[in-house]
């Protein structure tokens, strides 16, 4: 402002400079006055364009100082971050209500294609319940109409064929109740029946395996048990289920053993007696391959307490190197019957 002021007062002392001078001098010739007025508003022109560009820059330095103002406050860098954070919150936010905004129309089209198809199915329901209600109504009124006319027709009335159907019925409901029960009774004997035979049943199978095992062991047969148990009736056993009790003092015999059995046991013992035959002749094979080994010279040795005959062959075997020896010593029907047992982890 102050040096708008020392600006603006300049033209003025110019101007009063001028006066001063023009009256100080002598009037000029008329050429040389022209001249000087022309100078003037030439001046006056550059005057005025320089007060508008005095008036354009001040005006361009407030704007500027405005800004700097701005700019220099101390706070103005958190307010910009914050602004900054602002605006990314906004465009994440922005960005989230767009996808939404998308998954939503998709719902939106997606729920109305389920309600037309929802409503085309609650049509044909709709219909379909009003076919049904009109079907229902027509029956009604066929059943109405039939009442009526049973009704005008003087037979209707009459009651006696009703009774003699009443009565048929209520004898023929006799009849069933009647044979209702003995199917029960009958049910409640077959019943007994079968829990006597289940319990005989399951008495004769133990039997027959302490039977077999016995056997197996060579032991006197089992007896049978209480054979009351088995041959227990029951108070609603018909006559043609009843056992005839025999005397006391008749002598009763173990029931035979059914051929099955007889054939199972015997291919038992047949499985055992040849295991027994094949243990043997590796037993033997064995014996024959120590034999080699003590013939070699190897050395021998008497048997301590505790130790078996077998413990000990290994041990003299393993101790004088008696694979060594048998494979220099032994025959080819021993190196055959070495290898077996070798193969089946029998032997050295």
């Amino acid at each position: 402002m102050r040096d708008r002021r020392i600006n603006s007062d300049t033209p003025a002392r110019v101007h009063t400079q001028t006066i001063h001078r023009k009256n100080s001098t002598d009037r000029p010739p008329q050429g040389k006055v022209s001249q000087r007025r022309f100078d003037q508003n030439a001046f006056e022109d550059l005057l005025n364009q320089e007060r508008e560009k005095r008036i354009d820059v001040e005006m361009k330095y407030q704007e500027l100082k405005k800004s700097t103002e701005i700019t220099s406050r101390p706070d103005l860098e958190k307010l910009n971050r914050e602004l900054q954070s602002d605006l990314d919150k906004s465009q994440n936010e922005n960005t989230t209500l767009r996808e939404q905004i998308l998954y939503s129309q998709a719902s939106i089209t997606h729920w109305q294609s389920e309600f037309h198809g929802v409503q085309a199915e609650r049509e044909v329901q709709i219909t379909a319940f009003e076919d049904a209600i009109k079907q229902q109504q027509n029956e009604m009124l066929c059943y109405i109409k039939e009442y009526h006319d049973k009704t005008r027709d003087p037979e209707h009335w009459k009651i006696d064929g009703l009774q003699k159907k009443v009565k048929a019925l209520e004898r023929e409901l006799q009849l069933a109740s009647e044979k209702h029960e003995q199917v029960k009774r009958e049910k409640a004997r077959a019943d007994d029946d079968i829990r006597r035979l289940k319990l005989a049943n399951e008495m004769s199978g133990k039997y027959i395996e302490r039977l077999g095992k016995a056997w197996f062991a060579g032991e006197c047969s089992p007896r049978l048990g209480r054979a009351e148990l088995a041959d227990q009736t029951s108070p609603s056993t018909p006559p043609w289920l009843k056992n005839v009790k025999k005397p006391d003092n008749e002598s009763r015999s173990p029931r035979p053993i059914r051929v099955e059995q007889i054939e199972q046991r015997e291919g038992i013992m047949a499985g055992f007696r040849k295991e027994q035959q094949r243990r043997k002749g590796e037993q033997s094979a064995v014996n024959e391959i120590v034999e080699v080994i003590s013939r070699s010279n190897l050395g021998s040795e008497e048997l301590g307490e505790g130790v078996s005959e077998e413990s000990a062959r290994v041990a003299v075997v393993q101790r004088w190197h008696g694979e060594d020896c048998v494979s220099l010593e032994v025959t080819t029907r021993e190196k055959m019957i070495l290898d077996g047992l070798r193969r089946r982890g029998l032997a050295l």
